[in-house]
């Protein structure tokens, strides 16, 4: 690997969302990362959805941009039993 995946992905805006305030606390402690509260569905499509509509709606992301939405399950990213997905889309608004 070259690394341009990881170039191309930290040329974008490092927007996080969470619906949980202690998260997105500790969220604002990372460089560069600017975390958003919002209320999570049951449906991660409608979740994902939401936030981009969301980062629209703030100027975050503008129209044919892309975005990495990344959703972790009930366990953190690293441990075992759990489910998480990984989309890179195109906003379209």
């Amino acid at each position: 690997m070259d690394g341009s995946m990881v170039r191309v992905m930290f040329s974008w805006a490092n927007v996080a969302t969470s619906s949980n305030e202690r998260v997105k606390q500790r969220l604002a402690l990372f460089h560069g990362v600017v975390p958003i509260y919002m209320e999570f569905s049951e449906d991660a499509e409608e979740t994902f959805s939401r936030a981009i509509k969301l980062l629209v709606n703030k100027s975050s992301v503008k129209d044919g941009q892309y975005v990495t939405l990344v959703q972790s399950g009930a366990q953190p990213i690293w441990r075992r039993h759990s489910t998480h997905h990984i989309q890179v889309r195109k906003v379209q608004s």
